[in-house]
């Protein structure tokens, strides 16, 4: 399970980029208010941009390419199952640490267990 979010296109900004990727996975048209964090994978020279935004208008979709189900939760009820780091960026939102820039630390192990499922799936 995890947040909407993806890749930029070249063209746009991060907020837009934000805003396009909310509304491709959710229906959703978002307005973005704050960039809460920016998160550093060195694993995949990745950045993560966290935003704290507002539902403005749209019709939640059932199910599309890249959404299977929407769900809301409570912060205190995240699934267990979350994209790794997931549960740390909104933490650190309800800790007030807001504009947190940070190195994350991936444990290399979770994704070599995930690569091995993916490949066992695929032979099956």
């Amino acid at each position: 399970m995890d947040l909407p979010g993806g890749g930029k296109e070249a063209a746009e900004s991060i907020d837009e980029c934000a805003v396009r990727e909310a509304f491709e996975e959710t229906g959703y048209k978002i307005k973005t208010y704050n960039r809460l964090g920016e998160y550093r994978r060195n694993i995949n020279d990745d950045i993560q941009y966290f935003f704290l935004s507002k539902i403005i208008r749209g019709i939640p979709i059932k199910s599309g390419s890249e959404t299977s189900e929407l769900r809301w939760f409570t912060a205190d009820k995240l699934p267990m199952l979350m994209v790794p780091h997931r549960k740390e960026q909104i933490k650190d939102y309800i800790n007030g640490n807001i504009g947190v820039v940070k190195d994350l630390k991936d444990n290399i192990l979770f994704f070599k267990i995930i690569r091995l499922i993916g490949t066992l799936i695929f032979h099956f």
